[in-house]
C-alpha cells in the first residue's frame, strides 16, 4: 500500500497488484472523431456546424457521446434552425482534448478532461515512467476496470488544471 499527501493534508492511498490482464494501450496512436448524425447545430463559440452525437477514440478511451438538449436552442422564423452558445463543436473540443490528455502510467489509455483517475506509488512495478504524470511521489492512472485492479484506488479528477484532489468537500 502507497500514498500521498495532497497539500490541504488529505491522504490519498492505493494498494495494487501486477494485473497480467491489463490492458496495452502504450503503442495506440489512434486519433479519430467522426459525426454519427447530420451537421444540424450551428456552434457559435467557434463558428462551426456539427452533429449531436459524435463518437471519438483517442489512445483506447473511445466513447460514442451526444450534446444535451438543454444546450441547443431553436431560432429562425420556423423555429428550426439549432444553435449552440456555449460550447465549442465537438470536432474542436476533440483537437482540444488531445492537447490536455496524458497517458494512464499502468495501460496507456488516455485520461481525459475530468476523469477520475487513481494513483500510485512510483515505486509500483507496473508504472511506465517514460509516459507517467507524476503528483509528488505518485504517478497517475486511469480507473478502467481492466487496469486499476483495486477499482477503489479513486483519488480525484484529471482537469484541464492538472490532477484536482478528492477532497472531504465531494462527499457532501
Amino acid at each position: 500500500m502507497a500514498g500521498t499527501k495532497t497539500s490541504d493534508g488529505l491522504v490519498l492511498l492505493a494498494s495494487s497488484e501486477d494485473v497480467s490482464q491489463r490492458s496495452d494501450f502504450f503503442n495506440d496512436k489512434t486519433e479519430e472523431f467522426e459525426y454519427l448524425s447530420e451537421k444540424s447545430v450551428f456552434f457559435s463559440k467557434c463558428g462551426h456546424w456539427g452533429a449531436k452525437s459524435f463518437r471519438r477514440n483517442l489512445w483506447g478511451n473511445e466513447a460514442e457521446l451526444e450534446i444535451r438538449g438543454e444546450l441547443i436552442r431553436k431560432t429562425g422564423i420556423l423555429r428550426r434552425k439549432e444553435v449552440c452558445d456555449t460550447i465549442t463543436c465537438p470536432a474542436c473540443d476533440f483537437e482540444a482534448e488531445k492537447s490536455r490528455a496524458i497517458r494512464c502510467c499502468a495501460c496507456g489509455r488516455a485520461i481525459l478532461r475530468n476523469d477520475p483517475v487513481a494513483t500510485y506509488h512510483i515505486s509500483s512495478p507496473f508504472i511506465n515512467m517514460q509516459v507517467a504524470k507524476l503528483v509528488g511521489n505518485s504517478a497517475i492512472a486511469c480507473t478502467f476496470s481492466d487496469c486499476c485492479p483495486s477499482l477503489g484506488a479513486f483519488a480525484g479528477h484529471w482537469t484541464s488544471d492538472g490532477f484536482k484532489p478528492l477532497s472531504v468537500y465531494d462527499f457532501d
